[in-house]
C-alpha cells in the first residue's frame, strides 16, 4: 500500500478513536500558542466544543517570553506542575493533576499549531504519552513536513504539505483538523476570529483562496471584537485589504500580542501574572456574560496601567528621527520592546506625527547591529 493511502486510513482512525473518547467525556487539553494566532485558535476551538456539546475541555499556553519560542523544558514543567491551564467554565487556572483527578483518567492533547516542536522530539512524545491518552497535533508552516502517525497515539497533520506558500493560521488549521473530526463546519462568526488570524500571520491573501474571509471584516458581526474598536467608526464600509489590516493590526492584533507577552515578562518586578494571556479566552468565552467582559472591568486595568507603563518607557528612551517620509524609532535592549509592545508604541509615534509621514519603522540594537523588528505599513 503507498505510504499516502496509509497515512490517510491511519488518520482516519485516530480521528475516530478521538471521536469516541470524547463521547465517553475524556476531558481534550487545547495546547495553543499565546499570540494571537494561537489565543483566537482557542477562541474558535472554545465556540466549536460550545456548539458540540462538549462540556470537558481546557487550555494551555506557554508563556513565551519566560520560555523562548516553541515547547521548551520549561514548558513541560509548567504544563505538569503548575496551576496553568485555563478552565473555561470557571475562568480559571488548575493543575494538570486536578484535571486528571477530577475525570479519573488521562486526558486528550489538541495541539493548534506549534506542531514542529513536538514532532521533533520523540523523548518529548514519550513524556506527553504517559499524561495523556492520545495526541493530534496540528502545524501551519510549509517547513514542517512530518507526516506520519506514531502507533495510533499521536497524529501529525500540517495541511500546508502540498502547497507552496503558507495559506493558513494556526486557528484555521485548527480548526478545519477539528471539523473534520466532529463532521461540522465553521460559522461566520468563528470565521471573523480565522480571518484576524490571517492577518496576524501574514498568510499570503494575495494567491491564497483566503482573502474574502478577511475582505468579510470590512463589516464585523462579532460583538467581542468590537471592543477592540471603541476610537473607530466602523459602520464606514472598508473593502481594501490594506486599510482592513492596519485596523485590524492596530486595534486587535497588537492588542492582544502585548498581552499575551507581558504574561511572560517576568523581568518586570510586581508586572509578571501567567493569567494575563488568558484574558482573550476569557473575553471570547461564549458562556461569559458580555456586559461582564475582562476588557470592560477592573481586572484588565490592571493590565492597562502595565502596558502603558512600558509603552511610555520605550518612547522615552526611544531615538527617533524621519528619513525620505518614514518615521524611524531605534530602541535599545533595555527598552520594553522586548516583550510585544512595538505595534502599540509605532501607533503612538503615528498619531503624534504630521500625516505626510505614511511608515514608521521600529527597530531595536542587540549586539550593535539594529535589526528591524516591525515595519507599520501605509495608512
Amino acid at each position: 500500500m503507498p505510504k499516502k493511502e496509509a497515512l490517510k486510513i491511519a488518520k482516519k482512525r485516530i480521528f475516530k478513536n478521538f471521536l469516541e473518547e470524547v463521547k465517553q467525556h475524556r476531558p481534550i487539553i487545547f495546547y495553543t500558542d499565546n499570540d494571537c494566532d494561537g489565543m483566537l485558535a482557542g477562541s474558535v476551538l472554545m465556540s466549536m466544543c460550545y456548539r458540540l456539546g462538549i462540556k470537558d475541555f481546557f487550555f494551555f499556553s506557554p508563556l513565551r517570553n519566560a520560555h523562548g519560542y516553541g515547547f521548551t523544558d520549561l514548558v513541560l514543567n509548567d504544563l505538569l506542575s503548575q496551576p496553568c491551564i485555563f478552565n473555561p467554565k470557571t475562568n480559571q487556572l488548575v493543575r494538570l493533576d486536578y484535571i486528571k483527578n477530577q475525570f479519573q483518567k488521562d486526558p486528550l492533547l489538541f495541539s493548534a499549531d506549534l506542531g514542529a516542536d513536538l514532532a521533533a522530539n520523540t523523548k518529548l512524545q514519550e513524556i506527553l504519552l504517559e499524561r495523556f491518552e492520545q495526541c493530534i497535533i496540528t502545524d501551519h508552516h510549509k517547513s514542517f513536513e512530518v507526516d506520519w502517525i506514531d502507533k495510533n497515539k499521536i497524529a501529525y497533520i500540517n495541511l500546508n504539505d502540498e502547497k507552496d506558500a503558507n495559506y493558513y493560521s494556526g486557528a484555521f488549521t485548527s480548526a478545519l483538523v477539528f471539523s473534520q473530526i466532529f463532521q461540522i463546519q465553521t460559522t461566520p462568526l468563528e470565521e471573523e476570529l480565522i480571518a484576524i488570524t490571517l492577518l496576524s500571520d501574514r498568510i499570503d491573501l494575495d494567491n491564497g483562496d483566503n482573502l474574502d474571509m478577511v475582505l468579510n471584516l470590512a463589516q464585523p458581526k462579532h460583538d467581542r471584537i468590537e471592543c477592540f474598536f471603541k476610537d473607530k467608526d466602523l459602520s464606514l464600509a472598508q473593502d481594501d485589504l490594506d486599510e482592513i489590516s492596519n485596523l485590524y493590526g492596530f486595534n486587535c492584533i497588537n492588542y492582544i500580542n502585548a498581552l499575551s507577552r507581558l504574561s511572560g515578562a517576568r523581568e518586570f518586578k510586581g508586572c509578571y501574572n501567567s493569567y494575563l494571556h488568558y484574558l482573550v479566552l476569557k473575553h471570547f468565552n461564549p458562556i461569559s456574560d458580555l456586559r461582564l467582559s475582562v476588557f470592560n472591568v477592573k481586572e484588565f486595568k490592571g493590565y492597562n496601567d502595565i502596558k502603558k507603563k512600558m509603552v511610555k518607557e520605550s518612547e522615552e528612551n526611544a531615538q527617533v528621527f524621519s528619513c525620505n517620509k518614514i518615521l524611524v524609532a531605534i530602541l535599545d535592549e533595555s527598552c520594553s520592546i522586548k516583550v510585544g509592545v512595538s505595534g502599540l508604541v509605532a501607533n503612538n509615534f503615528l498619531k503624534n506625527t504630521l500625516s505626510i509621514i505614511p511608515f514608521v519603522s521600529i527597530k531595536i540594537i542587540k549586539t550593535g547591529i539594529a535589526v528591524t523588528l516591525e515595519v507599520v505599513g501605509l495608512f
